[in-house]
């Protein structure tokens, strides 16, 4: 063999020896790319479970929170009707109390009108008593008997009857109708 042939027989095994290094370096780098690559789509796939996790939680908040909102719309509802309910209670509690005042106040007055024509009936009876006292015989049992038995008393004495029925009969009247006025 000639030294041309061996040089070139030597660099093509050197050459063969660098490209199988060449290509068992490549073949590691390929390999680590692969391991890179199955690594980054082993992230990604983990990643992506993530995203939809969070999608899916996203969505749940949102729908959550429109119930939270139609609860509170609903319980603002209520609540405007609820004051606006105890606005019409406080003011028919008014108007009841303002009634019951008027009522104690016509009552009172009643009573006092009541009590000033007793006062006045029990006068006129004093002064129709002792009036008719004097002069008359003891045998008769009260004056008032007297009145009735005299023929030219039955006048005054039906007056007297009468204005005794007007007053006592006046008083049960007004405290009836004071009463169905409180029961209204």
């Amino acid at each position: 063999m000639s030294y041309g042939m061996l040089k070139k027989e030597l660099r093509n095994r050197q050459l063969s020896i660098t490209c199988s290094f060449k290509v068992k370096e490549l073949e590691t780098e390929l390999e680590l790319e692969q391991k890179k690559h199955a690594e980054t789509t082993k992230t990604l796939k983990k990643y992506e479970r993530r995203m939809k996790e969070l999608v899916f939680q996203a969505e749940e908040d949102q729908k959550t929170q429109q119930r939270s909102q139609e609860l509170v719309e609903r319980l603002q509802s209520k609540l405007k009707t609820y004051k606006r309910m105890a606005e019409e209670a406080e003011e028919q509690a008014n108007l009841n109390l303002n009634k019951y005042r008027k009522t104690i106040n016509e009552l009172d007055d009643a009573e006092e009108r009541a009590d000033i024509a007793e006062a006045a009936l029990s006068k006129i009876r004093t002064k129709n008593r002792a009036s008719f006292g004097k002069g008359f015989s003891s045998g008769c049992a009260s004056p008032l008997a007297i009145l009735v038995r005299s023929p030219s008393l039955t006048g005054l004495d039906g007056r007297v009857e009468k204005m005794e029925e007007e007053t006592t009969s006046l008083i049960p009247a007004y405290l009836d109708s004071l009463k169905k006025l409180m029961a209204e």
